[in-house]
């Protein structure tokens, strides 16, 4: 538009330019002012504010220039409705402007629109634009603060109206929030036909958070108009506190829970019942319920048995309401159980006891605990004495067990252990400190009364044997057995006891002795029926026999050289060797004082002789008299060659003296001595003395010629020999 305009302009111009002022005198007089509505168009229907677009012209070529618009309804200029152009100033021609109008403010009807252009000289008139302002639909509205938080019974002010110049009248509203029904209520047509105030009472307990009301109207003319609000409820669950036990106690045995439940604010509710929980809501605790009356609170009393129970534990107290509602209040506490406690009274620890005894046992329930005794058994180490025994409570010690057991240690020697084991009926369980004790079982007593220790027997013997069992031990004899020297002797005999005497057994035994010359062991043993042995000391017992000293057969010995002579004892019934017998040994010289010396047999009877022999020697052995093996003796001599150095003269005249001498190693001083010769085969003696020592020294003559042999004869011995080599040769001329 506004470049058409430009064009026309420019062609008017062009045209008086090339007319110029000698032709405007002759130019046509302008056209009238024109005005139009260019928005809304005509016959629109109008139900608020509108924008009214109008436009003005002026002919170019006239004198006037545009100020502005003002516009109409039905004939009369609205106040407050004229605009300027909101063309630029430079062009004076046109004009252009907007309009805000409510035309709702004149009620229902048609009316025409009008705009005036004002000018500076004729002004004009746009053609009429009809509008239609409808009669106004029904509606409803909350007219109460429907955002404030809603507890409990809320009423909501709701008001439906239809036009006054409507026929149609309000007839019902309903009220509900989230597709359930809140309430419906009739129009009551008073104090006006076209309103309906109503007021309904929304009961918001259990609700929470935001919500939305929905309020539709309903005209008599079946019209249908909603309007939605959005209300806040706070509506808080029902509150359990939890008054005892405090946080954090240490409870034990029966716990009491007191609580109180309470429904907050004006909410149509009420605690309904509360309920005792342990740990979660799936562990009710039995019996403890409590039903409410339809107040707002609720006070409840529980108890928890807590024995036997350790650790922490939540208790927990539930309410359910009358409007099915839940909830829960908490504490936390911690349990104990001490548990039972039992002892051995007797015997005390460290004793030493024997036969048949008493134990005798206390087990006790904690006064905290809900408990009682049940039953009380014995281990020895470490294992059942029997069955648990049953517990028998009394008026005046409900909580206390005292058992007895019996015990017996027959046989038992050694250390042992003693622990009860208590129960109670809630299973609960305790043991004692072990108890530890010495058992001494006194063997079975048996002595040999016949023969008494170290008497002599001979031939055959009876031997008596007397036993008894300990009077502290629950046994009784068995049989008696004797060992000669570890080897049993005769066999087992039973024992045949009396109502007198029933722990005691007697026996006898017939014991040959023939061949047991020497010293015997008898030991008797006394076996119970429980497998207990008794042993009597050792008796010992001789057996008489004769006995027989022999010396080894003697040999030629060298006089001064250490020998070792042997001989032996033996019995002479059945020639064994007699062992650990004293023999009496006397070495007798040719010269000199004899030598004493003892010696023992050994395990065959040997016994030996250690010395160094002198020339013509002789040895007695003789056994040391013992009542049982009588006294027994030999002796013999010694031949004991002495070593000599001789020197002689070899030839020597008839009648002439002819000395010569020998020394006799270890031989005594004054040894008789002989000096021979042999003539023919036959030794004649020359003379004889007395050693002055080792050396003899001698002299000699002959009266007849001819060859001798020379010797020195030595006594004390029975070879009368002690020479060296071939006697010596003389030969007298």
């Amino acid at each position: 538009m506004r470049v058409s305009r430009v064009s026309g302009v420019a062609v008017f111009a062009l045209v008086a330019s090339v007319l110029g002022p000698a032709t405007a005198a002759n130019a046509d007089p302008p056209a009238p002012p024109t005005a139009a509505i260019t928005s809304p168009p005509d016959g629109t229907t109008v139900t608020g504010p509108i924008t009214i677009n109008a436009e003005g012209h002026l002919d170019p070529t006239s004198p006037d220039s545009v100020t502005g618009l003002q516009l109409y309804v039905a004939g009369s200029a609205v106040a407050g409705q004229q605009v300027g152009c909101t063309v630029p100033p430079s062009d004076t021609f046109n004009c252009y402007g907007s309009f805000s109008y409510d035309p709702t403010v004149l009620g229902p009807g048609t009316y025409a629109l009008q705009v005036d252009l004002l000018t500076t000289g004729m002004g004009a008139s746009s053609p009429p634009v009809q509008i239609t302002v409808p009669v106004p639909p029904p509606t409803v509205t909350f007219l109460g603060p429907v955002s404030t938080p809603a507890t409990g019974p809320v009423s909501i002010a709701v008001s439906g109206t239809t036009n006054a110049a409507s026929t149609d009248t309000p007839a019902s509203i309903d009220l509900t929030w989230g597709g359930t029904d809140i309430g419906s209520q009739l129009c009551p047509g008073v104090p006006s036909a076209h309103d309906c105030p109503l007021s309904f009472e929304w009961d918001t307990t259990g609700l929470n958070g935001t919500h939305d009301l929905t309020a539709t109207l309903t005209t008599a003319g079946s019209i249908h108009v909603t309007t939605q609000a959005v209300v806040e409820a706070r509506n808080p669950k029902p509150r359990v506190t939890i008054h005892t036990p405090a946080p954090g106690e240490t409870r034990s045995g029966v716990i009491t829970v007191t609580a109180t439940a309470t429904i907050s604010g004006p909410q149509r509710d009420h605690p309904d019942s509360m309920q005792l929980y342990l740990n979660d809501t799936k562990s009710p605790v039995p019996g403890q319920r409590v039903e409410c009356s339809s107040s707002a609170t609720c006070d409840g009393t529980f108890t928890w048995d807590a024995t036997g129970a350790t650790g922490t534990v939540d208790l927990i107290v539930g309410v359910h309401t009358a409007r099915d509602r839940t909830n829960i209040g908490t504490v936390r506490i911690h349990v104990t159980s001490p548990g039972p406690t039992v002892i051995v009274h007797s015997p005390t620890n460290g004793a030493t006891v024997s036969g048949p005894v008493t134990i005798v046992t206390t087990g006790t329930v904690n006064s905290k605990q809900n408990d009682t005794p049940k039953s009380m058994q014995l281990l020895t180490d470490g294992k059942p004495l029997s069955g648990p025994q049953a517990c028998t409570g009394t008026a005046s010690a409900p909580r206390s067990c005292s058992r007895p057991f019996r015990w017996d240690t027959t046989g038992m020697s050694g250390a042992h252990t003693l622990q009860a084991k208590f129960l109670t009926h809630r299973g609960s369980s305790a043991l004692s400190p072990l108890t530890t004790i010495t058992v001494v079982s006194p063997l079975p007593k048996v002595v040999i009364t016949s023969p008494s220790a170290r008497s002599t027997v001979h031939r055959t013997a009876t031997i008596k044997v007397s036993g008894a069992v300990d009077p502290s031990q629950t046994d009784t004899p068995s049989s008696l057995r004797l060992t000669l020297d570890g080897a049993a002797l005769g066999g087992v005999i039973p024992c045949s006891r009396t109502a007198a005497a029933p722990r005691a057994c007697h026996a006898s035994y017939t014991w040959s002795t023939l061949g047991l010359t020497g010293r015997h062991t008898l030991v008797a043993s006394l076996v119970s029926g429980k497998g207990a042995v008794g042993t009597s000391s050792a008796t010992p017992v001789y057996v008489y026999g004769g006995t027989k000293t022999m010396l080894a057969k003697t040999k030629a010995h060298v006089a001064g050289r250490s020998v070792t002579y042997i001989g032996r004892v033996i019995t002479l019934i059945n020639k064994r060797g007699v062992p650990g017998v004293k023999v009496k040994v006397v070495i007798r010289p040719a010269v000199g004082k004899a030598k004493t010396v003892y010696v023992r047999t050994d395990a065959r009877g040997y016994f030996k002789v250690p010395f160094r022999p002198a020339v013509n020697s002789s040895l007695t052995a003789t056994l040391v008299s013992l009542p049982y093996y009588g006294s027994s003796h030999s002796s013999t001599k010694l031949r004991v060659v002495p070593r000599a150095a001789c020197t002689v003269g070899s030839t020597i005249r008839r009648n002439s003296l002819d000395h010569g001498s020998c020394t006799f190693r270890g031989l005594p001083r004054s040894t008789k001595v002989t000096l021979q010769y042999q003539f023919r085969g036959h030794w004649y003696t020359l003379g004889a003395g007395r050693a002055p020592g080792a050396t003899i020294p001698f002299s000699f003559r002959f009266a007849v010629r001819g060859s001798y042999l020379v010797r020195l004869a030595l006594s004390g011995t029975s070879l009368f020999a002690a020479t060296t080599g071939p006697a010596l040769k003389v030969r007298v001329t």
